[in-house]
């Protein structure tokens, strides 16, 4: 009776003991965790799991593995699965770009999740945690920079002014001239899920239609036109089909040559007519399956004069 007596209180010194030690192990995890010590956490409570719930531990998995249900399991042993479980979730959390290192991360903390969720501990906060994972490492993913580029074909739309000089009565008038060209090219640039900086370039060539401004002094209809348009721009991508809108700032370059003219007994010579052109466009782009549709609406730089695009474009 005695024997038994002793071996009884034996046995309740060593779990009071043990108890004891884990309790003071527990909090030095908690340190670990102030500090942002998340990994060398996750070893320090791999090793608790190790020394005080080895055999439980064993057969968890087992019970996960076959898919049986689990009737208790000891509530340290549970808090210590939390702590790993949201250990992983803040390294994943900390991550400010794609790594091999975060893949891995990952895939030991989904590892570890359907573990945990097959024990039905906490579910709904468990499934809360991963979701937020998941949303965090599709961001970051989305923020890569990748190169895009694309060809279309543009149809636009110009008035610019061309001044002359009437030799005769040395007086000054203006002429208008509206413009409409087709420009073929493409652009260059680098996107990732919410934004895309690109410049674009293509070659027009089309025609023009010469009148004067206030009053009928000389007309001309297709006026040859040959130029260059070139276009830095940013856009935001707005939705899930990669539509997007934006700012652009084309530069053109246009050689359209107005002959001198005489009308109404007076010679007139052109003084002034531009060349280069710099202007500010708010750009749109709807994006289809296989082919995209822009347009743009823009305003020259320095002069009055607005100007529309409509393009057709293929991604490559």
């Amino acid at each position: 009776m005695i024997k038994i007596l002793l071996l009884s209180i034996m046995f309740s010194s060593a779990a009071l003991a043990d108890e004891t030690s884990l309790k003071a192990a527990m909090n030095q995890s908690n340190g670990l965790r102030a500090k942002q010590f998340y990994r060398e956490d996750i070893k320090f409570n791999q090793g608790l799991i190790k020394k005080y719930f080895k055999a439980e531990h064993i057969s968890l998995i087992k019970a996960v593995k076959n898919n049986e249900s689990v009737d208790k399991i000891t509530p340290e042993l549970q808090k210590i699965y939390l702590i790993i479980y949201t250990d992983y979730y803040k390294i994943i959390l900390h991550a400010k770009e794609p790594t091999p290192q975060l893949t891995t991360d990952y895939k030991d903390f989904n590892s570890f999740y359907k573990f945990i969720d097959g024990l039905e501990i906490k579910v709904k906060e468990v499934g809360r945690i991963n979701d937020r994972a998941i949303a965090h490492i599709k961001s970051l993913e989305g923020s890569i920079y990748v190169f895009s580029s694309s060809l279309y074909i543009q149809y636009l739309s110009w008035q610019e002014k061309a001044q002359v000089e009437n030799i005769t009565a040395a007086t000054n008038s203006n002429l208008l001239i509206t413009n409409r060209a087709t420009c073929l090219g493409g652009d260059l640039g680098a996107e990732n899920e919410k934004y895309h900086y690109y410049i674009d370039g293509c070659a027009m060539i089309g025609s023009g239609t010469v009148s004067g401004q206030s009053e009928t002094i000389y007309s001309q209809s297709s006026l040859p036109l040959l130029g260059v348009r070139l276009a830095p721009g940013a856009s935001l991508i707005s939705s899930s089909s990669k539509s997007r809108i934006g700012l652009k700032f084309p530069f053109m370059y246009t050689t359209q040559k107005i002959a001198d003219f005489e009308a109404d007994g007076s010679s007139y010579v052109v003084k002034e007519k531009d060349s280069i052109f710099m202007a500010g466009a708010l750009y749109g782009r709807w994006q289809f399956k296989n082919f995209y549709v822009t347009s743009e609406f823009g305003k020259f730089i320095a002069q009055p004069e607005v100007f529309w695009a409509f393009a057709i474009g293929i991604p490559l």
